[in-house]
């Protein structure tokens, strides 16, 4: 069990107004009881009242935790940070802090947001992995029964039983702002830690999102599941948990049921031990950018999903715009991208198929030659079924990529 005793605070703001910049220039359109969550400050302060105690002030900045976690070699960790107490945000930026000696790259991130609408872009730098994210509803933060951001790294086949290391955030590189004031919350942190051991491990669920009907069919991917086990998940009643292999579980529900987002947990009946995962899409990429900014980023997408949308392109010596599309359907979308001059004259159009649960990520110079750019250019992009689709707004000066929302065309 979690102790509260450890907690770091910060009310340092470096690193806010740098990336605050970047994020503002993309502009602000941007389930369950917790078994985390600590008594709310109102239940403690009556619980005092009660025994005639005086509680200090509450701290009224965003608190944080990084759930512990226990993975085998070779398994596949995810690193979720929870809020404990609920706290709105209209934008942000996080560094997480992982032991890179016993794990790998990061393999999928995701936003929990009650909307679907929060949205975000990871560069992997030399300090680790930046988030950078924008909540258009505001909605992010305010439910704590969900971990508000989840990143899976695997576990190295090298790493040592019984080791153990930090997960933590950076306090210093990090910023959650309250859209009432427009200012950064002050921050406190309750890290976790990662222990090398147990046998069960899920390393993903397929279909990891969209909407799956009920008596549909879905897989829990993972190691040494066990014969007979017993599958949770949040939100349904399992009706089947199959034990195809020790690697994969096929798992039917009573109802239909958002797979983004949903907490899945497989338990060794015998052992009693449990691993528990946090559902969402984890796409195959198609090539890469040849701007290395891109490459080295990871899209967070919502779970809007558009036919046609559009999306203004900003350009300059160390500015660019890139676009971030995503295939959540079962079969290939075609996409067409048209580059649209201030007055809606189409200059040049560009189409191709983005298979089913794929995505592309590509800087729009990629799509466009330079010599056909204006001042006031846009891009409008249609798909023949509802895809998910990001902006993404780079600055090589700082070597930041910060997420735009695309909208109607």
């Amino acid at each position: 069990m979690f102790q509260w005793v450890y907690r770091r605070r910060s009310f340092c703001l470096s690193g806010f107004v740098l990336l605050a910049t970047a994020l503002c220039s993309a502009g602000t359109a941007f389930h369950g009881l917790s078994l985390f969550a600590k008594p709310t400050a109102a239940a403690q302060a009556a619980k005092a009242a009660t025994a005639g105690e005086v509680l200090p002030a509450p701290f009224t900045g965003v608190s944080l935790k990084v759930n512990n976690e226990t993975v085998p070699p070779g398994g596949m960790l995810q690193f979720k940070l929870f809020l404990t107490e609920p706290k709105p945000m209209g934008r942000g930026s996080t560094t997480p802090t992982i032991p890179t000696s016993s794990t790998g790259p990061a393999r999928g991130i995701a936003l929990n947001d009650p909307s679907g609408q929060a949205c975000g872009v990871a560069v992997e730098g030399a300090s680790g992995l930046q988030v950078n994210f924008i909540s258009p509803s505001l909605t992010l933060g305010t439910n704590v029964a969900y971990p508000i951001l989840t990143i899976t790294y695997p576990v190295k086949n090298t790493a040592i039983v019984g080791s153990q290391a930090p997960l933590d955030i950076d306090l210093n590189s990090s910023f959650f702002v309250d859209p009432a004031t427009g200012l950064p919350y002050p921050q406190e942190i309750a890290p976790g830690k990662l222990t090398i051991g147990g046998r069960i491990s899920i390393s993903d669920v397929l279909p990891g999102g969209g909407i799956l009907p009920a008596g549909t069919t879905f897989s829990i991917m993972g190691m040494n599941f066990p014969a007979s086990p017993k599958v949770q998940v949040e939100g349904a009643t399992v009706l089947t948990a199959d034990a195809i292999s020790s690697s994969r579980i096929n798992v039917t529900l009573d109802r239909d049921i958002q797979m983004e987002g949903t907490r899945v947990r497989v338990i060794d009946k015998d052992t009693k031990e449990a691993a528990t995962y946090y559902s969402y899409l984890r796409a195959t990429a198609l090539g890469q950018s040849l701007r290395p900014l891109l490459a080295a980023s990871y899209p967070i997408f919502s779970r809007q999903t558009y036919t046609s949308a559009k999306l203004a392109w900003t350009k300059s010596f160390t500015l660019f715009t890139g676009l971030a599309l995503q295939n959540p359907n079962a079969t290939a979308a075609q996409v067409k991208l048209e580059l649209l001059s201030s007055a809606g004259q189409v200059l040049q159009s560009f189409s191709f198929s983005l298979p089913s649960m794929t995505k592309a990520t590509r800087d729009l110079l990629e799509v466009f030659p330079s010599g056909i750019f204006v001042n006031g250019a846009s891009v409008r992009i249609t798909a023949t079924q509802p895809i998910q689709m990001l902006g993404l707004q780079g600055d090589t000066s700082i070597n930041t990529v910060a997420p735009l929302v695309v909208t109607a065309p």
